[in-house]
């Protein structure tokens, strides 16, 4: 329990205290996965939805504009609770300033209702859809539907402006600790030293009028709806008609029925466990912002259609060498500002597969060539084609990136989720550092292991996440020469560093469950040293040669490499000479090294099953595991599937394979430092101990 001073009222109570999930406390680190993985959702599948119907003019009609409004609510309610509740089951941050209390409550219940009405008004849209389709369009305009999401905006203002002021002004006593995983409304009235019957009864009112209004007026538009329907003669334009309510209905089960449940099973079970009542407010927030964009991505053929649309309108054709460049049927013509750097795409060869794209010149002469090194136009298009075209000179050359084939009209969304990632891998990595580096009592081989681990990361990710993000957001896509060869000798080298890291740390597990007493002089600091050089030697023997042989190739094709970043295969395809020894290279490499990693990790494994079964503290040892398995299958599997369906999975579609390798690379170095905040208690200790200057008893 948190020991908490007595405090009379609010003027001297300046903070309260969350507890979670009652009762539940010890599970905590678990329930905050699902609870995460939710809120990842959310924020992707919502602003997915945004940026689909921003990009489409197509899908700007009243309904998409109430789903964007809609989309928008969700966003803003998880992230005023979903934060703060991860902070709780994480780093036990259970402290809340009383105002940023209040903020919480009235952003929480204010956008419920602004929920509320936004269905109202997308069953509005329904009526008027199949009950007026031709004067749909003249009935919600812009300016009415702009009307439509301000009065839903006013009337939550109105209704919660009063009850948050009622429970600012009320007298709190200690110990000002609230039951739940946020601040609920009827949870911090329970802290009242006075009377709290009428925000209670306020409260109750305006839930109470709230839903059952706007349910009803989503009745009689269903009603109406209904009518017109059944008014159809055909079977089929009835199933037609009704199929465009089916996602709105599905979205309306979801937010009414957990919402009811939760409010009236609070004021009137109160025989119902806390843990119960609290996890069902809590998915009655949760559930509905990250299904309801699945919902409609899935059950709206106009959000496919316009997500289609808009990938396609950036794709390339058939034989096209990147984004902005389009085929125009069987010819290719001149592109405006062609002139300006000398050079113009064959107009007698058609756009077919790669070798269309190494045809798409004249044959030039080397006195044709040298003025034309430089392509110097302010036409985007020209200058790409011209970029694309020019022949290498070593070193002085460059590659083109093109990103992610077929998704070049998603530039926004993909580098705010990379950065986003990118983000989470500094910051996480950087306190896992920050923490061994700073506790003496964080100097053990494991957490040695664990700090290697961060910086094989960091560097991981650095070498690769930056570019990455001036590709989608600035177009930056050349890359040099030797910067690309320097780019893949990072990547593939430190993926070898971590595979054995994560051998050592199986290692680590064994002896310090198979030989504890010997733990500390088995594994000293001279023989970490030794296997951390003895990694490093590995991954430098293995890259070495392969840098070599891939630098040394002659490349005389398109120089656009169809990928995020300069990865091996996708480079070598661009070489004139036979690729067939750099690739059994990398593959058999690749393979040994995970392969023999593997096989020792599943030794080790197998000799700590062997020792702790059929004792009384086998689950107690075998648990200290959990935090080297979890980050074992997030590396291993990502990174075998990604490897092997880029080798030999010719049916995967290029944009498929180009997203496995990049989740490989920054999925893994997002979530290690998550994975062993969460389920290494020295590390979170460690944690609050340096964020606090006042100890926290649990």
């Amino acid at each position: 329990m948190i020991m908490l001073p007595s405090r009379p009222t609010n003027s001297s109570l300046s903070e309260l205290h969350l507890t979670g999930i009652p009762g539940l406390q010890h599970l905590h680190h678990w329930i905050s996965i699902p609870f995460c993985i939710m809120y990842l959702i959310t924020l992707a599948g919502n602003s997915t939805l945004l940026c689909v119907i921003k990009a489409d003019p197509s899908l700007h009609l009243p309904m998409f504009l109430f789903l964007s409004m809609l989309a928008v609510i969700d966003l803003v309610m998880s992230t005023s609770i979903t934060p703060k509740m991860l902070g709780i089951f994480w780093f036990h941050s259970t402290a809340i300033s009383l105002n940023a209390c209040l903020t919480q409550m009235y952003f929480v219940h204010a956008f419920s209702v602004m929920e509320s009405g936004v269905l109202v008004a997308m069953a509005f849209d329904r009526y008027v859809a199949i009950c007026n389709p031709l004067r749909y369009l003249s009935i919600l305009t812009s300016p009415i539907v702009a009307a439509i999401g301000l009065a839903t905006l006013l009337r939550a203002v109105a209704f919660m402006s009063p009850l948050t002021f009622q429970v600012h002004h009320l007298h709190l006593c200690s110990p000002a600790i609230v039951d739940h995983s946020y601040c609920e409304h009827m949870a911090v009235l329970k802290l009242a030293c006075e009377d709290a019957a009428f925000s209670n009864t306020y409260s109750l009112s305006v839930s109470t009028y709230v839903g059952s209004f706007d349910s009803l007026l989503i009745a009689l538009s269903y009603a109406l709806i209904l009518r017109a329907v059944l008014s159809l003669s055909s079977l089929q334009a009835r199933k037609k008609a009704f199929s465009t309510c089916g996602s709105h209905l599905c979205v309306m089960a979801l937010f009414y029925v957990p919402g009811l449940l939760s409010m009236y099973m609070e004021r009137y079970h109160q025989d119902l466990p806390p843990h119960v009542q609290v996890l069902l407010a809590d998915i009655y927030l949760l559930i509905p912002p990250a299904f309801n964009p699945l919902i409609y991505g899935i059950r709206t053929q106009q959000i496919c259609d316009g997500a289609r649309r808009a990938i396609s309108r950036r794709r390339p054709a058939a034989g096209g060498i990147g984004p902005g460049l389009q085929g125009t049927g069987a010819h290719l013509h001149k592109p405006e500002g062609a002139e300006e750097c000398g050079r113009w795409r064959n107009p007698d060869v058609p756009l077919r597969g790669s070798r269309a794209r190494s045809q798409l010149l004249p044959r030039l002469s080397q006195e044709d060539v040298q003025p034309m090194a430089k392509c110097e136009t302010s036409n985007t298009k020209a200058r790409f084609s011209c970029m694309a075209s020019e022949p290498f000179d070593r070193p002085n050359s460059s590659f083109i990136l093109v990103g992610v084939p077929s998704l070049e009209a998603f530039p926004t969304c993909l580098g705010t989720l990379f950065c986003s990632g990118y983000i989470i891998t500094l910051v996480g990595n950087g306190v896992v550092l920050l923490v061994i580096g700073l506790d003496n009592s964080l100097r053990d081989p494991i957490h040695c292991f664990l700090a290697m681990l961060a910086i094989i990361d960091v560097v991981m990710v650095t070498s690769i996440v930056p570019k990455m993000l001036s590709i989608f957001w600035l177009k930056s896509t050349e890359i040099g020469y030797m910067a690309c060869f320097v780019q893949m000798f990072l990547v593939h080298s430190t993926t070898s560093l971590e595979s054995g890291v994560l051998l050592a740390m199986a290692v680590d597990r064994y002896v310090a469950i198979c030989h504890p007493l010997r733990y500390q002089a088995i594994l000293n600091r001279q023989t970490i040293a030794q296997i951390g050089l003895a990694i490093v030697v590995r991954a430098l023997l293995f890259m070495v040669p392969l840098t070599g042989m891939v630098t040394n190739l002659p490349y005389c094709r398109s120089r656009v490499v169809p990928h995020l970043y300069c990865e091996h295969m996708a480079v070598v395809k661009l070489a004139c000479a036979d690729p067939r020894p750099s690739r059994l290279y990398s593959v058999a490499g690749s393979s040994l090294i995970v392969g023999m990693d593997m096989a020792f990790i599943a030794v080790s494994y197998g000799m700590i099953l062997k020792t702790v079964l059929g004792k009384k503290s086998c689950w107690k040892a075998f648990s200290t595991c959990g935090c080297h398995i979890c980050v074992l299958l997030l590396y291993y599997i990502p990174g075998i599937v990604s490897i092997y369906a880029q080798q030999f999975g010719s049916g995967i579609s290029m944009h498929a394979q180009v997203l496995l390798a990049d989740l490989y690379l920054t999925l893994p170095t997002m979530l290690n430092p998550i994975v062993y905040s969460i389920r290494t208690k020295q590390i979170r200790q460690a944690v609050l101990r340096m964020l606090f200057s006042r100890k926290v008893h649990a």
